[in-house]
């Protein structure tokens, strides 16, 4: 997070570290808060999944429709490809080298 995100939201912060002391004090009240934020987690947590799910369904219809390449030699260029991925990011530095390339 950078510093200037930190001063534009020291409000949200303040509060969230209120709400952990509180807690961590035994303050009842603060621990129902808590338990419904943390409820709200898992709707948002499957919508991202989702999102993800689509997209790469929609990559795999359109690869499919303009290549007309069979589909097990597609699951198996995406495994390659996606353990090539992990085995490059495990690099020192790549990952920063990737995200300036890759970056819009």
């Amino acid at each position: 997070m950078s510093a200037r995100k930190i001063i534009d939201n020291w409000t949200d912060i303040a509060a969230q570290l209120l709400k952990i002391g509180a807690t961590a004090y035994g303050g009842p009240a603060i621990m129902g808060i808590m338990q419904a934020e943390l409820r709200g987690i898992a709707p948002a947590v499957i919508g991202v999944l989702a999102v993800s799910l689509v997209r790469l369904a929609l990559a795999t219809v359109v690869v499919l429709m303009v290549w007309r390449v069979a589909t097990l030699k597609i699951m198996l260029l995406g495994a390659i490809l996606g353990i090539a991925r992990s085995r490059l990011f495990s690099l020192p530095g790549a990952k920063a080298v990737l995200s300036t390339v890759t970056r819009a």
